[in-house]
């Protein structure tokens, strides 16, 4: 559901583009698909638990932080790249694609191996 409403604000934002340098130091198109891709599914697995709400936001900042340290990013970079690609709702959308791509491909091998 999440994505697809990210889906509609991205297209939505097609129109609004405004051209701006680039930040010195923001993410790749992949490396935030991937980042993103990751956060998604952490949503989901915190979301899918029976812990109270505040329980949720707390396990899932945790679970944030120790990806962000994994993957070696740093918050600020990743609100700076989230920033700048939400700006410029075509590279936006080009990430999204490979976000939505990637769990489709994760949801289809798990309905074969059921």
């Amino acid at each position: 559901m999440r994505i697809l409403i990210f889906c509609c604000l991205a297209i939505f934002f097609i129109f609004s583009c405004k051209k701006k340098e680039p930040p010195k130091k923001i993410l790749s198109s992949s490396e935030m698909a991937e980042m993103l891709l990751e956060v998604y599914l952490a949503e989901v697995k915190v979301s899918a638990t029976n812990m109270p709400r505040d329980s949720q936001n707390k396990y899932y900042q945790f679970w944030q932080d120790s990806l962000m340290n994994r993957l070696n990013i740093q918050d600020s970079v990743f609100k700076q790249s989230y920033k700048y690609y939400f700006e410029h709702p075509k590279l936006l959308e080009d990430i999204y694609s490979v976000v939505i791509d990637s769990l489709s491909n994760r949801e289809n091998r798990l309905k074969k191996d059921k």
